[in-house]
């Protein structure tokens, strides 16, 4: 839950800079916890 929380704030600071980033950040974050799960 405090990672979720975590998560929000720096979600919104990319959708507020642009969308391109915010997805970048999604990708970025979806690769980071491929890695950990492998």
């Amino acid at each position: 839950m405090l990672h979720e929380a975590s998560r929000l704030p720096g979600l919104t600071v990319y959708t507020r800079t642009g969308k391109r980033l915010g997805v970048v950040h999604d990708v970025l974050f979806d690769t980071s916890q491929r890695i950990v799960s492998a």
